[in-house]
């Protein structure tokens, strides 16, 4: 279900917001809804809108002043209808509601042709189910090889191409063997980001493996401060995934706009807070992320923090997997590596993630990437003695407090940071 809310009335009329399916989404003041709203007459989580397949329900948290679909005040949960009007405060917003376009069926047999000839549509490998355990099932390992694309170059020709049901409209960012495009979905007539995995690059059996079990192990974290996996598939014998699109800028180049170089901490606190809420998930889930860092953490233009980056993810459940976790040890960002990470990394779990969390927020605070000008052997002794200048001795307006909040989210033995997601999260909220 495409579900949309647009402001008539009130602060920012004309503002649009799109609803995700499958998670609750949160109206209000507070910085964690996904409709974030300068309302005084509002509360801070006012209602609460869940967008399910078939359907979009809304229902009041308790708020003070109450909440009016129609002009009626919200007693019980009901289902939005589209052009249906929410009245909370003195903002007043328009529901707008549509049939997601029906996917293609796939084919009985799997295509084959040769350069050349006229390709048709092949359906996505992987759609999204209706369970996260049925997502990750359905991303086959064994696709059929459908021809060849063109290699990206410096102007990278796929701009403006399509991938399946998919229209690649510009470049986010590149890793090791993968690229990330901004694109269009063309059924559901919305914005997406797509991981393309680069024509040429050596794709072996391991890191295919790692691609594969990184989508199926993320996209059963599902909260409003973690980006979503909506599907994913092979197109001209190259693996993608399709995820939600965050419009908005990486957490390492709000960084780099600061004319300070560095983040309040209040700020940092504010944003370690959502990321903290999206890795309670992943923990609930047996997930680990194994590559936080400001890079792979997105702030919308409303201010709200999302964890990207699902390429490293594992569960614990599924530990021992030795090539695949060693070789993702290596891909990841050294200098945000738990020293576990370098040391033995089969036997690295959520803790690993609590120490990344804690050296992003060491980075948005200070301005300085940890043991920066340090690589190779250099750098992994530092980390394994755990040599950092604390917080409040770089930053002169940051708390003890807070540097001792790094300190621990970043100690050198996982048993004496931070044990849980929770945790941090209670620790946080008293900065805030």
């Amino acid at each position: 279900m495409i579900a949309t809310m647009v402001i008539r009335a009130g602060k920012g009329v004309g503002q649009e917001f799109e609803i995700p399916e499958g998670k609750p989404s949160w109206i209000g003041r507070d910085p964690f809804c996904v409709v974030r709203l300068r309302d005084p007459e509002i509360s801070r989580r006012h209602c609460e809108l869940h967008n399910d397949r078939d359907k979009v329900i809304i229902k009041d948290l308790g708020s003070r002043n109450g909440t009016l679909v129609n002009s009626r005040r919200l007693r019980d949960t009901i289902e939005l209808k589209d052009r249906d009007i929410i009245q909370i405060g003195g903002t007043q917003l328009q529901v707008k509601v549509s049939e997601p376009a029906q996917p293609a069926e796939e084919p009985e047999t799997p295509q084959q042709v040769t350069r050349g000839s006229v390709l048709k549509p092949v359906a996505t490998v992987l759609r999204r189910p209706t369970t996260a355990a049925e997502e990750g099932s359905r991303f086959s390992e064994h696709p059929p090889v459908i021809g060849d694309v063109p290699e990206i170059g410096e102007d990278d020709p796929l701009i403006g191409k399509s991938v399946s049901d998919f229209t690649l409209l510009a470049k986010i960012g590149t890793g090791p063997i993968a690229t990330v495009y901004k694109a269009r979905d063309i059924k559901r007539d919305r914005l997406v980001a797509i991981k393309l995995v680069r024509p040429g690059v050596e794709f072996s059996d391991v890191a295919r493996s790692r691609f594969v079990r990184g989508a199926k192990t993320w996209s059963a974290v599902i909260h409003p401060n973690v980006v979503r996996i909506l599907g994913g598939g092979i197109y001209h014998s190259l693996y993608y995934v399709v995820m939600e699109y965050v419009d908005g800028i990486s957490l390492e180049k709000m960084i780099e706009t600061m004319d300070t170089g560095y983040l309040p901490y209040r700020k940092v606190a504010e944003i370690g807070l959502q990321v903290a809420q999206g890795l309670e998930v992943a923990f609930e889930k047996n997930v680990v992320h194994r590559n936080i860092k400001p890079s792979n953490v997105i702030i919308s233009k409303s201010g709200m923090a999302f964890l990207a980056d699902f390429g490293l993810a594992k569960s614990v459940e599924g530990a021992g997997d030795s090539d695949i976790t060693t070789v993702a040890s290596v891909l990841a960002a050294p200098h945000y590596l738990a020293p576990e990470q370098l040391s033995n990394p089969q036997v690295a779990d959520h803790r690993c993630d609590i120490y990344g969390l804690g050296a992003t927020m060491y980075c948005a605070a200070t301005g300085r990437t940890p043991y920066a000008g340090l690589s190779g052997i250099d750098l992994v002794v530092a980390i394994t003695w755990n040599k950092l200048d604390p917080v409040h001795d770089m930053v002169f307006d940051a708390p003890k407090e807070f540097s001792d909040f790094v300190a621990r989210a970043m100690a050198l033995k996982p048993e004496e940071r931070f044990q849980t997601p929770q945790e941090l999260i209670e620790a946080l909220r008293e900065f805030l």
